[in-house]
């Protein structure tokens, strides 16, 4: 009879319980006495719970299988919400290229009232600043 991890004792000693193998199942062995009748007077039960082993194996596969379509929702998810977050800062990236090359026309949206829209808002008056500027010194040129 082979022993496994859980074995153990409860009551002082009235009673004893542990998980073997035997051929390959796993037997749960309970045995109860009381001391004071004799020492050879134990009470045994025996019960298969191979199925509980399998059933908990089961139980895991399942488990971390959810786990994983959790987690794989989970980073969907998060990349269009990032997205979203991102294309309000693509918009400025590229109105602050068209800036950069001269280009002063474009329109950016500063609906938010955010910080992203405070900073677009702060871009667009930047952005008509260096045009009245750019455009009153072509006038005394």
């Amino acid at each position: 009879m082979e022993y496994e991890t859980f074995a153990g004792q409860a009551a002082e000693g009235k009673i004893d319980f542990g998980i073997h193998t035997i051929g390959g199942a796993k037997i749960l062995v309970l045995a109860a006495g009381e001391p004071w009748v004799s020492a050879d007077a134990y009470l045994f039960r025996f019960r298969d719970v191979t199925v509980v082993y399998e059933d908990m194996w089961g139980l895991l596969r399942t488990f971390a299988a959810i786990w994983i379509l959790f987690l794989i929702l989970l980073m969907l998810v998060s990349a269009a919400f990032m997205k979203f977050l991102l294309r309000p800062l693509k918009a400025l990236e590229q109105a602050a290229y068209e800036v950069s090359r001269g280009n002063y026309d474009g329109t950016i949206e500063t609906g938010g009232k955010d910080e992203l829209g405070d900073i677009s808002r702060a871009f667009a008056i930047m952005k008509m600043g260096i045009r009245e500027r750019e455009e009153k010194l072509e006038e005394v040129n």
